[in-house]
Parts: structure tokens; sequence; C-alpha cells
């Protein structure tokens, strides 16, 4: 552990501060987020009838949160988060209600994990076994599918 709280400095001033937690799980801003490691995804939000908020990407594509906002706003969503699945295999019903299909970018071993970097309208990662990177045959140009639940996808303002 370096420090028990943590000060976020964008352009001069302190914009958020708290433990490396809290700024993670609450981040202020887009900013933020990305400071923390999430991927930051620039929309405009809407509420939908069912209580969910929907945001509309920038380049295209739609997820859903069950954050409450309106108008401008980032969808961000962690790597640990996001599953991957195959785009040629027959889709299993799921909880998770964002899928959105991608093109992996990079693959970065970690140990027993990888991160692989996907090409979305914005750049999204996600963190997954070594295993499912030799099962999906994940590769740079390889198609997949980015899976996540609302509920783990927040909504900041940009």
């Amino acid at each position: 552990e370096i420090a028990a709280e943590v000060a976020v400095i964008d352009e001069g001033r302190i914009v958020q501060r708290g433990t490396a937690a809290e700024l993670a799980g609450a981040p202020a801003s887009a900013f933020v987020a990305g400071f923390t490691g999430a991927s930051v995804l620039p929309g405009f939000a809407r509420r939908r009838e069912d209580g969910l908020t929907a945001v509309v990407l920038e380049g295209g594509g739609e997820v859903l949160s069950s954050d409450v906002a309106q108008g401008p706003v980032a969808a961000v969503v962690h790597p640990w988060d996001v599953t991957l699945a195959d785009p040629a295999a027959r889709a299993e019903p799921v909880s998770a209600q964002n899928r959105l299909h991608a093109t992996v970018t990079g693959v970065t071993a970690l140990g027993t994990r990888a991160r692989i970097a996907l090409a979305l309208p914005a750049p999204l990662a996600a963190e997954v076994t070594s295993d499912s990177v030799a099962r999906l045959r994940l590769r740079p140009g390889a198609p997949t599918i980015a899976t996540w639940k609302a509920t783990v996808t927040r909504l900041v303002p940009r």
C-alpha cells in the first residue's frame, strides 16, 4: 500500500480525493475513471421506462446502466467486469444486458490472465484467463463479443 488516500489532479486542481477503491468504485469524472484503469465510453444518456439508462455511444452502439443520468455522459466499465464470447457460438441467455461486437487490437499476458484491448467506437479493455485467450482464439484482428452487466456500468459527467 502506497497511501491511505489518493488525490487526482486535473488541470492543476484536485478533482477527487479518496481511497483507491473509492475512486475506482465511484469516479467523479471520466478523467478519474480513466486514471483508475477503467474504459471510458462517451455517449448521450436517456432514461428508459424500465428504470435503466440507455447510453447511445459516440460512433455507434448502445449500453445500459442502472445509474441515473441524462445528456452527455461517459459510460465507465472496468476490464475485470467485461467477458468475451465467440461471435460464431450460439448465444446463451445471460443476465448481462450490454453486448457489443468488437475487434481485438491487442493481447497482453499477465501471468495466468491477459488484458485484451478491443476496438469499439472507443477503446475497451477486458481481463480474461490465459485459457480463455486460447479457447476463444483471441489475437489482434479477431472478432469477439464483449458483454457486461448494466449494474457495473457507472455513468459520469464528461
